[in-house]
C-alpha cells in the first residue's frame, strides 16, 4: 500500500494536469507573439509536473503523512493548478482574472517552496522551474 502511495503522489500532478486539459472543449487559444510553440507547452508542463511529484514525494517520505499542514498546503495548491487552464479556456474573455490567478498562485507556490525548504530543500529546488514558469504564463496570459 505504502508503493501504491508513493507512485500516486509522484504521478498525481501529471494525472491532474493530463485531465484537465482533456476534458475542457478543444479551442485554440490565443498566443502572445512571444509564445513558444504550441507543442512546448506539453513538453514543460510534463517536466513541471514530475518535478512538483517528486517535489511532494521528498516531503511525504519526510514527513510520513499525506495530510500533514504542508502537504494540505500543498494539495490545494495542486487542485487550483488543475483548474486553472479549464477555467481559462472555458472562459476567455476573464484573461485578467486569469492573469491574477496564475499571479496568486504563483505568490502561493514560492510559499510553498519556503515550507518544503525548511523539511528539504532538494524538495524546495525542484520547485523553481515551476516558479519560473509560472511568471512566464502570468506574462503571456496578460498579453495573448
Amino acid at each position: 500500500m505504502n508503493h501504491l502511495i508513493s507512485v500516486l503522489i509522484l504521478l498525481l500532478p501529471l494525472i491532474l494536469g493530463f485531465l484537465s486539459t482533456t476534458l475542457v472543449p478543444k479551442i485554440k487559444p490565443s498566443y502572445s507573439r512571444l509564445s513558444p510553440p504550441p507543442f512546448v507547452f506539453g513538453i514543460i508542463w510534463t517536466i513541471l509536473y514530475l518535478c512538483l511529484g517528486i517535489s511532494s514525494y521528498l516531503i511525504y517520505s519526510i514527513k510520513k503523512s499525506l495530510f500533514n499542514s504542508t502537504m494540505i498546503l500543498y494539495w490545494i495548491h495542486l487542485l487550483l493548478l488543475t483548474l486553472w487552464y479549464p477555467l481559462y479556456v472555458l472562459f476567455p474573455k476573464l484573461k485578467f482574472i486569469w492573469f491574477l490567478y496564475i499571479l496568486f498562485l504563483w505568490v502561493y507556490a514560492l510559499y510553498i517552496a519556503i515550507q518544503f525548504y525548511k523539511i528539504s530543500k532538494v524538495s524546495a529546488y525542484l520547485l523553481i522551474p515551476y516558479l519560473i514558469w509560472l511568471l512566464c504564463a502570468s506574462y503571456l496570459c496578460y498579453y495573448s
